[in-house]
């Protein structure tokens, strides 16, 4: 079904899965204020620690994500290496 994917490169990959989660989290960062001011009028403070706490882990699932394709995409190689020798 997804065998497709095998034939990407595993850096590109790579770049492209934490690119796009990266790209998610820009967007709920920047989560376009004035938009969502004119659709639903000024939200309550309330929110704000919510928001804040919403980019903050959004930031760390991005850097997570990065972390373990990097680890990943650096396992492989050495396993490559070793197979073809």
């Amino acid at each position: 079904m997804f065998y497709w994917i095998y034939d990407i490169p595993n850096w590109s990959l790579a770049l492209g899965m934490c690119a796009g989660d990266g790209g998610v989290c820009l967007c709920q960062c920047a989560d376009l204020p004035t938009v969502r001011a004119q659709w639903l009028g000024p939200e309550p403070a309330a929110n704000d620690l919510v928001s804040l706490l919403r980019s903050a882990f959004g930031r760390f699932l991005w850097l997570d994500a990065w972390s373990i394709a990097v680890g990943t995409y650096e396992t492989f190689s050495r396993v490559e290496e070793r197979v073809a020798e």
